[in-house]
């Protein structure tokens, strides 16, 4: 069957980019190579071009600990650092992985995905990150005023069908002078962490040492 002509797809209001990025251990998300791990799969600007997609995505509760699964604006990169995101911050829902759980998930990408011109436009993309037992999705958006966020609020509840006594955290992204910070505490962090392991294996070498001399010694006598 041939492939439906692009004039009769349901043109989205702006194409999006999906992006996907792995960590097994947290430790290993350092912030320099968050950027590097952080790879594209697709653009799509249609709506049957992200159910082609989706369609072949696993489901949140298919997914092991440390994915995480991004759907951005295109030419908006999930990352704090990019122009768009740059004193914005993101809203926060915390759920245990369930049929529920991916059910709101697929929700929130179609509820942005169907943002029109003449809505609220604060939204800049939706992260899934996977947890041991939960899921944590993230909605990223722009610097929003007090009345922005609580429109935001709404929409949220609204697309989600969420009850109104939902408590949506509100964070904003840190600035380039935290994000320093926070890369110097997690380098001295790492730094801490090798000189504590030399430690305890200089310890137990002197320790051998010492056991290897005495035995030395009840054999000379």
């Amino acid at each position: 069957m041939d492939a439906k002509p692009t004039e009769e797809l349901t043109q989205l209001c702006q194409p999006f980019t999906f992006w996907f990025t792995y960590f097994k251990k947290s430790k290993d998300k350092q912030l320099e190579e968050f950027e590097d791990n952080l790879k594209p799969i697709s653009t799509f600007e249609s709506a049957e071009e992200f159910w082609g997609i989706y369609q072949h995505m696993k489901r949140p509760d298919a997914l092991p600990r440390g994915c995480e699964f991004f759907l951005f604006k295109k030419g908006i990169k999930p990352l704090w650092e990019d122009p768009a995101n740059a004193g914005g911050g993101r809203f926060f829902l915390s759920m245990k992985k369930s049929g529920v759980t991916n059910k709101v998930w697929e929700d929130l990408q179609i509820a942005m995905l169907m943002l029109g011109p003449d809505d609220f436009n604060g939204v800049n993309g939706v992260v899934l990150n996977v947890r041991t037992s939960e899921v944590i999705m993230s909605i990223w958006t722009k610097a929003l005023s007090e009345e922005q966020k609580n429109d935001a609020r709404t929409w949220l509840k609204e697309a989600l069908d969420l009850p109104n006594e939902q408590i949506i955290t509100y964070k904003v992204h840190p600035t380039d002078e935290q994000l320093v910070k926070k890369q110097e505490e997690l380098v001295k962090e790492e730094e801490d962490r090798k000189k504590k392991l030399q430690d305890m294996e200089q310890r137990e070498a002197e320790r051998r040492a010492k056991e290897q001399e005495a035995l030395q010694e009840q054999q000379n006598q």
